[in-house]
């Protein structure tokens, strides 16, 4: 009897181990690091046999919450349960414990959401304004003190960025974290985000979450200026680049000879300056594709538009050739000239020779008859 209640207990202990480990959490960290007001999802997987009349549910700091979503799907004789807390805007009320709990068995799984408060700047970008400071500031003495803090912009590191040191300078002084921006133009309009990096726990091993908060420094529209004119050959590949400054980038369009141009067959746009449509290209230009064409960036945020327009040539593909043929016609026609000159000048040549020589006959003449009348007299 006593042996059978042995093998009974490892049973029953096998088949509650097999039920805890049915149960997953995600995130899967011991402690969720938030920074109010960002969102935050919290999901509860069990897996369990189809009958065995098993569920789970979310408590906060002991309660039972109302506000989760379960979705269920049996699969054979497995059984999914899904349950998870959506909270598209989080607030320190949301800080606590929250605990899936199995039943009947009362198996849990908990995580601890900590909700931490930053206060950011954002700066509008005036001309020559010297330098700027972006800023996140911690809120509270019980803010977290397991972390460091980086910056990025556009969610790239600065520190990768090629005039980082002579453009950059961070300084780190609880509670305030500072970003200084030397010399700031319009070219470092942009959202900056302090990144946040608190170190925690994820199924027994040690690692790092990473929460941003963003600084922005704004700026109107400006459109860097296009060469005056571009001349090209037909066929040759026509490119266009919208350099666009300021933050929010906004909108472009891009027009030839005052008609807004479209995407087809033959006209593409390509990302660049940060937009979708930032490069306007066509692969094979045609005689139809001169004109002058326009950039125009516009912003909601300042009500206003910047353009920039280029002068687009299209010659000939053989154009480059007719100067040279020109100046083989030329030659071609002056040796024809010159050759009927001398044919026509050969043709007259005998007479002439016919005309000198009996003149010269005539003269010997009257020279001989001279003599004679001279001896006569005499």
């Amino acid at each position: 009897m006593g042996r059978g209640l042995q093998i009974l207990s490892i049973a029953l202990a096998m088949f509650v181990g097999s039920e805890c480990q049915s149960i997953t959490v995600s995130p899967p960290y011991d402690i969720l690091y938030v920074i109010a007001p960002s969102a935050f999802n919290l999901s509860c997987n069990h897996i369990t046999e189809s009958n065995s009349g098993s569920d789970i549910e979310w408590k906060k700091d002991g309660a039972k919450i109302t506000e989760e979503t379960k979705h269920s799907t049996i699969s054979g004789d497995k059984k999914k349960t899904v349950l998870n807390i959506v909270k598209s805007s989080s607030s320190a009320a949301d800080a606590g414990t929250y605990d899936c709990v199995e039943s009947p068995s009362g198996t849990k799984f908990s995580i601890t959401v900590v909700v931490a408060k930053v206060n950011s700047n954002d700066v509008e970008f005036k001309r020559s304004m010297g330098s700027v400071k972006l800023e996140c500031e911690t809120e509270g003495t019980s803010f977290p003190t397991n972390y460091t803090v980086t910056w990025e912009r556009e969610h790239q590191p600065i520190t990768t960025l090629e005039d980082y040191e002579e453009k950059y300078t961070v300084n780190n002084t609880m509670p305030y974290h500072i970003l200084e921006i030397k010399n700031a133009e319009r070219a470092d309009a942009g959202a900056y985000q302090c990144v946040f990096d608190f170190s925690s726990h994820a199924n027994g091993s040690k690692v790092s979450q990473k929460v941003s908060v963003t600084a922005n420094l704004f700026a109107s529209p400006l459109i860097r200026r296009f060469e005056k004119s571009k001349n090209l050959i037909q066929r040759d590949r026509l490119e266009l680049k919208c350099g666009v400054y300021g933050h929010p980038l906004g909108n472009i369009t891009w027009s030839k000879d005052g008609v807004v141009l479209a995407a087809n067959g033959r006209i593409e746009f390509k990302p660049g300056s940060g937009l979708d449509n930032g490069i306007l290209e066509i692969e094979h230009v045609e005689f139809e594709d001169k004109g002058t064409y326009m950039c125009l960036a516009s912003s909601m945020r300042y009500n206003t538009t910047a353009n920039s327009t280029i002068l687009v040539r299209v010659k000939d593909k053989l154009a480059a050739l007719w100067p040279f043929l020109g100046i083989v016609a030329e030659v071609v026609i002056l040796c024809i000239i010159i050759f009927i000159y001398e044919k026509k000048r050969s043709k007259e040549d005998p007479a002439d020779n016919d005309e000198t020589d009996v003149k010269s006959g005539s003269a010997n003449a009257n020279e001989a008859n001279e003599v004679r009348q001279r001896n006569v007299r005499a």
